[in-house]
């Protein structure tokens, strides 16, 4: 198994998460394998089912980190 590290993707604004910017760098830009969803201190609600979304239309693996 062979892993390859990558810089995390910013995809917060001043408030809210941009789940589009998520989809288009996931789609278009970096086809990961495995996109992390999670937050430490993040006191707004993450919408999973959204990245849930986005990991299935890319076909990848979503693992959620809460």
């Amino acid at each position: 198994m062979q892993l390859q590290w990558m810089s995390y993707l910013k995809v917060l604004s001043d408030v809210t998460i941009g789940y589009k910017p998520c989809m288009t760098v996931a789609n278009d830009e970096v086809r990961p394998q495995l996109i992390i969803a999670g937050y430490s201190s993040y006191s707004l609600q993450i919408d999973f089912a959204k990245f849930r979304q986005i990991a299935d239309e890319v076909g990848v693996g979503l693992l959620r980190f809460i």
